[in-house]
């Protein structure tokens, strides 16, 4: 969707309009001031980009709609949560549509299966309260980027995001277990391991778009498995590009988790079906001070062999911006040496 071209001039102008009146018309809510525009041109990146108009679907049919007017109209779209993104992925000169005020719902929690449904514009830091709360501390939701606090589970998804704790969690690759979708021609499909199929049998339409979508993927993996196999499966941390692997006989072709990484490219995740984990009991802190960086890195492999939750690097600069704003008290506690590697939080 965001490689769609934008029309120029007036034509640009008419297509427009006509998209912003065929929204209305339809109920979905669209705001064209100044105020919301101005609100919507950035991001978390250093990017400006002044959209078109911003919309605000409060179910599946309203983003089917939006989705399926801006590719007839050629009207260039982007999906947009929390805005944490860092590269310009939350911003686009078309419609912006956000997802974050309206499909906002967690659905019910399954504590044995250690899954829970939650909309594509939930908090990640919001989800995994509810699930620590529903389960009395005794799950979580894994996944802990820094933007925790505003990302939703969409840009998640559609980023790939991971955080401190995946070196014992991995990424939102390995917790996505379905996903409902909108094609760019509106079709709604739910993916998962194993399949794709529409959402509602009875939608002849999404019905055909996913049984042409299951061949097309089923013939890219059988193509291209050697090299999938020898070359993008042999990268550990692959968390850029499309995660193709995932679509391989012995991954069960998992279209769910193809999907991550896609950032929205190949369809608008509308919901989605996350694992959860369970929660430690207890965790120890453990900090080292090195002499510098390349010392620190050389101790990776061993901390890595005590199975940490976590491991992070501070460079001795940010501990003096920390003595800095808050005092010598705030960081005395630290070791010595121009690098702290946090070993992680043992669980």
């Amino acid at each position: 969707m965001e490689n769609a071209t934008m029309p120029h001039g007036d034509s640009g102008d008419t297509a427009l309009r006509q998209l912003l009146a065929r929204l209305e018309h339809h109920g979905v809510e669209v705001d064209d001031s100044s105020r919301r525009l101005s609100e919507y041109s950035y991001d978390a990146s250093n990017y400006r980009v002044r959209p078109a108009a911003v919309a605000f679907p409060k179910s599946v049919n309203d983003v089917r709609t939006i989705v399926r007017l801006c590719s007839a109209l050629a009207v260039p779209m982007t999906t947009r949560g929390g805005g944490t993104s860092m590269a310009g992925n939350a911003i686009g000169d078309g419609l912006v549509m956000d997802l974050s005020r309206r499909m906002n719902a967690v659905g019910a929690l399954d504590a044995e299966d250690r899954t829970v449904w939650a909309d594509a514009g939930v908090v990640l830091g919001e989800l995994r309260a509810h699930v620590e709360k529903a389960t009395t501390g005794t799950l979580t939701f894994a996944p802990d980027p820094s933007s925790l606090t505003r990302a939703t589970i969409g840009g998640s998804i559609g980023n790939d995001a991971c955080g401190n704790h995946s070196v014992a969690y991995g990424r939102m690759t390995h917790h996505v277990r379905e996903v409902d979708l909108v094609t760019a021609d509106g079709a709604y499909l739910r993916a998962g391991r194993g399949f794709l199929r529409a959402v509602d049998e009875s939608d002849t339409h999404s019905v055909a778009r996913a049984l042409e979508l299951t061949e097309g993927l089923e013939a890219l993996a059988a193509k291209n498995m050697a090299r999938l196999r020898v070359e993008l499966q042999a990268i550990p941390r692959q968390v850029s590009g499309y995660h193709v692997g995932h679509l391989l006989p012995e991954h069960g072709f998992d279209v769910a988790a193809a999907l991550a990484g896609s950032e929205g490219t190949c369809a608008v995740v509308v919901r989605a079906k996350v694992g959860l984990v369970a929660k430690p009991l207890t965790t120890a802190l453990l900090c080292l001070g090195y002499r510098d960086t390349i010392d620190s890195a050389r101790d990776v492999t061993s901390i890595l062999s005590a199975k940490p939750s976590a491991i992070e690097g501070l460079d001795v600069s940010i501990v003096d911006i920390m003595r800095h704003r808050r005092g010598a008290a705030s960081v005395e506690s630290l070791p010595g040496g121009e690098c702290l590697p946090h070993g992680g939080v043992f669980g």
